[in-house]
């Protein structure tokens, strides 16, 4: 996958080429560089392995788990830690990467064609992106400049196709929203709750995710959502308190 490898190739100019400008006042998280780096790493050694598969069942399924792995390192980057270097890049980080990331690797699951083009279209508008911009992520950004980014929770209902693999929908996890949200109403959260296909961590669904922050729940379960809700009402009270 020629356009996976040049993705992975741009990410190492913005942090690098965009790092090392005499006036950038950002101290670099070593560890969140190392997720962000390593998850395009990651997809690119994945994508190389399809393209090398030839059908075989296999190495194909070897290379979806390693872009698993990619996205699995995706979902720990820190939006705050991107838009350090462009006020846009957390966004597009989701918006393009990732979720192309997702949909590409789910139309291959699917042998769906469009959607395997949906999924590069938007890795193309990924690496357009960081193309235009590799060289002006060096400008830290004031607070007031952040967009205001409510609290949310991503629940994975993504449903496996191929017998015996794993899924956080084959685990329960839609039946789990419907108890999810009964628990926000009776907590007087207004949290949306946000499905996803695929936050890349199916083999211990049902998986979950707080956004912002990214903080990951595996294997959740009805006595789980307790402790989710909890964490919601507290990072809600935060919210307020610092409005």
């Amino acid at each position: 996958m020629v356009l996976l490898r040049f993705l992975a190739i741009l990410g190492i100019l913005f942090l690098f080429i965009g790092g090392c400008t005499d006036d950038a006042e950002i101290e670099i998280d070593e560890a969140q560089k190392f997720l962000f780096l390593e998850s395009l790493k990651q997809v690119e050694t994945g994508g190389s392995m399809l393209q090398m598969a030839s059908g075989d069942q296999v190495v194909i399924g070897k290379g979806i788990a390693v872009i698993d792995e990619g996205l699995r390192l995706a979902f720990q980057v820190r939006r705050e830690f991107l838009d350090q270097f462009d006020i846009r890049l957390g966004k597009n980080y989701e918006r393009y990467f990732i979720q192309g990331i997702e949909t590409y690797r789910l139309g291959l699951e699917a042998a769906d064609l469009e959607q395997q083009k949906d999924g590069l279209q938007r890795l193309q508008q990924w690496a357009s992106f960081l193309g235009r911009n590799r060289t002006i992520g060096t400008a830290t950004v004031a607070p007031d400049m952040r967009p205001d980014r409510p609290l949310r929770l991503v629940v994975c209902v993504n449903q496996r196709l191929g017998a015996g693999q794993k899924s956080c929908a084959g685990s329960g996890s839609r039946e789990l929203i419907s108890s999810l949200q009964q628990k926000l109403v009776d907590a007087s959260l207004d949290v949306p709750i946000i499905e996803r296909e695929c936050l890349g961590r199916c083999e211990e669904g049902p998986t979950m995710r707080i956004a912002p922050g990214g903080q990951f729940f595996t294997e959740v379960d009805s006595a789980g959502l307790d402790e989710i809700v909890g964490l919601l009402s507290g990072l809600s009270g935060q919210k307020q308190q610092s409005g």
